[in-house]
C-alpha cells in the first residue's frame, strides 16, 4: 500500500459466543440503561442536615448507542410497607452513549438542602425514603400494581434497585442483597464504569451524592485516567529513569514536580488506575518473575502478585468497566490474552495472529476496553482487528502501513477510541474517526521523536504529542488549551505516556 493511501477494507462480524457461557440469573443484566444513583435524603427537618435540596434518581446509558426513553418511567415504592403503592414518573428524550439522565423528585423544606440539584431531565414529586426503598426502571408508564412487594422478574423492567435495610416481609432487590443503607447525607451510587451484575449489594456503594444530567460532560473510558497521577482528569508529563528506577512527573494540577523510586531498569512500566480512585498508580511488570508490583496512589503502600510470564506483553486497562484497570497480558507465542478482572474472574481468550501488536482500547464506547490488535503486515497494508466487548463481534479494517506507530485513542471526544497512527518518517498523524470512518491528518513531530498521546488538557479528547529525546522536550498539541512546548527529563529518560504505544 502506498504511504498515504488509506481505506476501509472490510467490516467483519464474527460470532464469538463460544468464548463465554451465559450465567443463570433471575433478571437479565441491563446492557443499555441502568439506575446509576439514588438519593432520598432531601427534606431533613434540621437545617443543613440534607446533602441536597431534592431527592433524585440518576440513570446512565452504558451502551455504545443512544437510547430513546420516551414512554418509559421510573417507579418508587416504600421499602418498609407490606402493601406498597408504586408511584411512576414519566420519562422522555434520548440518553447519549455514556450519558446521564437525572430524574428530580420531591424538594425538601426551604433551607434544608446544602446543595441544589441541577436542572433535571424529568421531574416528579415522589418523597423517597432516605434510608430504604425500591426503584424500578420500566419501559412503559403504567404503574406497577398496588400491593406488589417485588415486581421482578418482569420483562418490562429494565433495571431494579432495592436500597437499604429490607425486612423479610417487604424485601425486594437484585442478587444476594439490597444496597447498603444511604442517609440524608449519602446516596447509593453504582460502582465506577456502570457495571450491572444484577446484584444490588455488590454493584452499589454509599457516598456523597453526585447528581449528573444529560448536560454533564462525559469523560470516555478511552481518555479517563490516562497517565493522570494527580487526579485532575489531565495526563501528566512524566518520565521513568531506568538506572535508579525513578519516576518523575509534573502535576498538571499545580505544576509541582513529584519523584519516587519504584522498580528497576529491566522492569516494564504498566501505570494505570488499579485502585479506582481516579489516579494512575505507579506500577511495573517484572519479566524475570512474571510479577506485578502496584504502588497505590492513595497512600504509597504497594501490593504484588504473579500474573504472566517473562515473554508476555503487559496490556492493562479497564476490561470489565468497573473503573479499575485490570492486569492483563498478551502471549504472542500462543496468541492468547489473559485478563485478571478486578470485578472477579479471569478471561482467557485467543485473538490475533503471528506478528500482531496488542492495542486494547474502548472502541465501542461501552466503558469497557476491547481486545484489539494492530497487524503491521496485512495483505493490503496495516490492519486493525477489534473484538467488541458489547457483543463479542469482530470488526476489521485497513489503516496505515507497517512502519507506523499505532496510537489509538478518543481524539474526537465521542466516547469511543479512534484507530490512529503516527508516521515516524514524516511526523504525520492520521486519525480514522469512529463516528463515520472518515479520516483526518496533520503534521506534528519529527523523525526520532517518541509519540506520547494523552488528554493533557482534560477535555475528554486525546491530544497529539511527542517527546524529543535529543533535547528532552515535550511538544503537545492540546485540543482545547493550545500547543505546549516544555523541557522535562534528562538523557536516557523514558516518557511515561509512551509505554503502551506498540
Amino acid at each position: 500500500m502506498k504511504a498515504n493511501l488509506f481505506f476501509v477494507l472490510a467490516i467483519i462480524f464474527i460470532s464469538a459466543s463460544g468464548f463465554f457461557e451465559a450465567r443463570a440469573q433471575e433478571n437479565v443484566v441491563s446492557t443499555t440503561i441502568v439506575i446509576n444513583e439514588v438519593y432520598g435524603g432531601a427534606g431533613c427537618g434540621a437545617a443543613g442536615c440534607s446533602a441536597f435540596n431534592r431527592d433524585f434518581i440518576e440513570l446512565k446509558n452504558i451502551s455504545a448507542n443512544p437510547v430513546d426513553v420516551t414512554g418509559w418511567s421510573v417507579q418508587y415504592a416504600s421499602g418498609t410497607s407490606t402493601n406498597p403503592t408504586w408511584t411512576a414518573t414519566a420519562l422522555s428524550g434520548t440518553i447519549a452513549p455514556g450519558g446521564f439522565y437525572l430524574v428530580g423528585q420531591a424538594t425538601g423544606a426551604a433551607g434544608t438542602g446544602v446543595n441544589t440539584v441541577p436542572n433535571p431531565n424529568a421531574s416528579g414529586t415522589i418523597a423517597m425514603s432516605a434510608t430504604t426503598g425500591k426503584i424500578a426502571l420500566v419501559n412503559n408508564s403504567t404503574a406497577i400494581t398496588a400491593g406488589t412487594l417485588c415486581p421482578i422478574p418482569n420483562a418490562a423492567i429494565i433495571d431494579f434497585v432495592g436500597y437499604g435495610a429490607q425486612a423479610p416481609t417487604t424485601l425486594c432487590f437484585e442478587g444476594s442483597g439490597a444496597t447498603a443503607a444511604p442517609s440524608t447525607q449519602n446516596s447509593v451510587a453504582r460502582n465506577a464504569g456502570g457495571a450491572d451484575t444484577d446484584n444490588n449489594m455488590a454493584d452499589f456503594t454509599t457516598g456523597a451524592p453526585t447528581p449528573q444530567t444529560s448536560a454533564t460532560t462525559v469523560t470516555s473510558n478511552a481518555a479517563k485516567n490516562l497517565f493522570d497521577f494527580d487526579g485532575d482528569a489531565k495526563t501528566d508529563i512524566g518520565i521513568f529513569r531506568p538506572a535508579p528506577g525513578e519516576w518523575w512527573y509534573e502535576r498538571s494540577s499545580n505544576n509541582s514536580v513529584f519523584a519516587t523510586q519504584f522498580g528497576s531498569g529491566t522492569d516494564k512500566l504498566v501505570p494505570a488506575d488499579y485502585t479506582g480512585d481516579n489516579k494512575a498508580d505507579f506500577a511495573i511488570f517484572r519479566p524475570a518473575s512474571g510479577e506485578w508490583f502496584i504502588l497505590r496512589s492513595e497512600d504509597f503502600s504497594f501490593f504484588a502478585f504473579p500474573f504472566g510470564t517473562g515473554t508476555d506483553t503487559p496490556v492493562p486497562t479497564d476490561y470489565d468497566g468497573d473503573g479499575k484497570a485490570d492486569p492483563a497480558v498478551f502471549r504472542a507465542s500462543t496468541l492468547t490474552w489473559f485478563i485478571q478482572k478486578s470485578s472477579g474472574g479471569t478471561d482467557i481468550i485467543g485473538f490475533g495472529a503471528t506478528g500482531d501488536k496488542p492495542v486494547p482500547a474502548d472502541y465501542d464506547g461501552d466503558a469497557k476496553a476491547d481486545i484489539a490488535i494492530f497487524r503491521p503486515n496485512g495483505a493490503n497494508g496495516a490492519e486493525w482487528w477489534i473484538r467488541r466487548s458489547t457483543n463479542s463481534s469482530v470488526f476489521a479494517l485497513t489503516f496505515g502501513n507497517a512502519t507506523d506507530k499505532a496510537v489509538a485513542g478518543d481524539f474526537t471526544g465521542d466516547g469511543k477510541a479512534d484507530t490512529a497512527i503516527w508516521r515516524p518518517a514524516d511526523g504525520n498523524w492520521f486519525v480514522l474517526r469512529s463516528e463515520d470512518f472518515s479520516f483526518f491528518a496533520f503534521p506534528f513531530g519529527a523523525n526520532g521523536d517518541t509519540p506520547v498521546p494523552g488528554d493533557y488538557d482534560g477535555d475528554g479528547k486525546i491530544d497529539a504529542a511527542v517527546f524529543r529525546p535529543s533535547s528532552n522536550t515535550w511538544f503537545i498539541q492540546r485540543s482545547t488549551a493550545g500547543t505546549l512546548i516544555q523541557s522535562f527529563g534528562i538523557a536516557n529518560d523514558l516518557p511515561i505516556p509512551s509505554v503502551f504505544v506498540p
